[in-house]
């Protein structure tokens, strides 16, 4: 489980960050409601 989950969390992180170039303002919506839903 181990090798292959990070290796799925290396591939997740890449396509992220490619998101997150194309769309900072839609980043920075989902940060506040994640943040506001952890407090």
């Amino acid at each position: 489980m181990g090798a292959e989950h990070s290796g799925f969390l290396t591939l997740l992180a890449g396509v992220l960050s490619e998101f997150v170039r194309d769309n900072p303002e839609e980043i920075q919506f989902y940060e506040d409601v994640f943040s506001y839903q952890v407090m």
